[in-house]
């Protein structure tokens, strides 16, 4: 077979694995497949069928690529793999960058990346989660704008447990790709979760299975429980992208739903989520777009209501600029919201206004003004600030925080940028500045030593190993 139409080949594996893992689990009810299996039996398969030799002609492949036209992402993830084994880390991350700079959720390139970046000194790899517990998977859901359902954060957990379209009511809670997720977490191997994005694992947050405490838990860890009779206890509500914002780091142009697709999320929320909250304590609204600027949510908010819903506590996520004293009295929010986390991702305005596109510096400090006084008055309990981390902002990451304490706010979060689909991969790499190779890599690794972003108020997300390892090189260079 000529190179060209075997890479032909391998372009329409990678999409049949991608289809595998984020596609059919909510399609077709089945349960994905281990991505490490599945990539170390494709190289096994070439090896077999060409020898050896093919690896250097895939590299020669790779190195020859024209701009927007690269070698198939699952070439470039068994390239990096093999990199690594050969020792040669620093092409190992290359590779591995240039993979992930396609598709964020791909587990073996995370993975290969992790041991890479270790290998070459530029941080620490991969957890072991073996012996650890997480109850997201028994006790959490959220909903996506393609309505897949999951047991966790897509960034963290991207395969889908199902579709919540009400083509199957909510029975996707308990489907065979929910319980197969179920057993990797309790078998230890956590199949399909993120070392590299979920912070529980990369930061080790997880506790150890013989010190959780909560009688349920401990009763689904010693019966290795992977069926859930009651429903979620949390339900995250990411599935109206609508915002009044378009940034760089999620689309490309402002999203508003019109009134035929806001008819349809009414109707999904009628007969889906309204039933699902039943069980629930907590609901989260919203990482998809801007809870006080989508009609759906605000109509949602208004039905959440607390006659109807008296034990049911509310988490909202925004960008502020329309999260003033008018729209909390409107959706009648006060003492009822848990936390409010408000993302500002710049420290300065004119950072802001790259950042932050169609956004206003003055009126967010407005009403960050206004949540610093509701916060004070015990009107919401946890307000923090939100920040992602990039190569346009790094530097502002101190000012950041030291706006966020100068406010009384409860902290500021911290986490690196995703490709979200809206980036082409040589946007993300310029904007990857967590990439060891990123030529402002070391002063971004310089900018984490600083005195302001040494307040313990900070969480800093899928950034602590990078975080832990400056701070304990500085310490050794002391």
């Amino acid at each position: 077979m000529e190179l060209p139409d075997l890479l032909v080949r391998l372009r329409k594996r990678t999409v049949a694995l991608d289809t595998a893992l984020f596609l059919a689990p909510a399609q077709d009810g089945q349960v994905p497949p281990d991505p490490q299996a599945a990539v170390a039996a494709v190289e096994a398969e070439l090896e077999a069928e060409f020898g050896q030799g093919i690896w250097q002609q895939f590299a020669d492949a790779a190195a020859a690529a024209l701009p927007g036209k690269p070698v198939p992402r699952l070439v470039q993830v068994m390239l990096a793999r093999r990199a690594l084994a050969e020792g040669d880390a620093r092409a190992a991350l290359r590779f591995a960058v240039a993979a992930l700079a396609r598709e964020q959720r791909d587990l073996v390139a995370q993975d290969v990346y992790l041991r890479a970046r270790a290998a070459a000194g530029e941080g620490p790899g991969p957890v072991d989660p073996r012996g650890r517990f997480c109850a997201k998977p028994w006790r959490e859901l959220e909903l996506r704008p393609d309505l897949s359902a999951h047991a966790c954060c897509p960034s963290w957990l991207a395969v889908p447990i199902g579709q919540a379209d009400g083509s199957e009511g909510s029975g996707f809670w308990n489907s065979p790709a929910a319980k197969a997720i179920r057993r990797s977490v309790l078998d230890g191997s956590f199949t399909w979760c993120s070392r590299l994005h979920c912070p529980h694992l990369s930061a080790e947050r997880l506790p150890e299975r013989q010190a959780v405490s909560d009688r349920e838990l401990v009763g689904i860890i010693q019966g290795e429980v992977v069926e859930v009779e009651a429903g979620p206890r949390r339900v995250l509500l990411n599935y109206d992208r609508s915002c009044n914002l378009a940034c760089p780091s999620c689309r490309r142009e402002r999203i508003v739903a019109d009134q035929a697709e806001r008819l349809r999320l009414d109707e999904v929320a009628d007969q889906v989520v309204l039933p699902l909250l039943r069980d629930a304590r907590t609901v989260k609204a919203t990482g998809s777009g801007d809870p006080f600027a989508s009609a759906h949510f605000r109509r949602l908010l208004k039905q959440l209501d607390r006659q109807s819903y008296p034990r049911l506590r509310l988490q909202l996520q925004t960008n502020g600029l329309l999260c003033d004293e008018r729209a909390w009295e409107e959706l009648d929010l006060e003492g009822r919201v848990d936390a409010l986390w408000v993302s500002i991702d710049a420290a300065e305005p004119d950072t802001y206004a790259v950042i932050r596109r169609h956004g206003d510096w003055q009126r967010l400090r407005a009403n960050l003004d206004f949540m610093a006084r509701l916060r004070a008055r015990g009107g919401v309990r946890e307000w923090r600030l939100d920040f992602v981390v990039q190569a346009l902002n790094y530097g502002e990451m101190p000012a950041a925080a030291e706006l966020a304490r100068s406010l009384g706010a409860d902290g500021i979060h911290f986490h690196m940028i995703r490709n979200w689909g809206t980036f082409t991969p040589d946007e993300f790499r310029r904007h990857f500045i967590a990439a060891p190779d990123h030529p402002e890599h070391h002063r971004f690794i310089a900018a984490l030593r600083d005195p302001l972003l040494d307040w313990d108020q900070i969480d800093w997300s899928d950034l602590t190993p990078l975080r832990n390892q400056t701070l304990a090189a500085a310490s050794r260079a002391a």
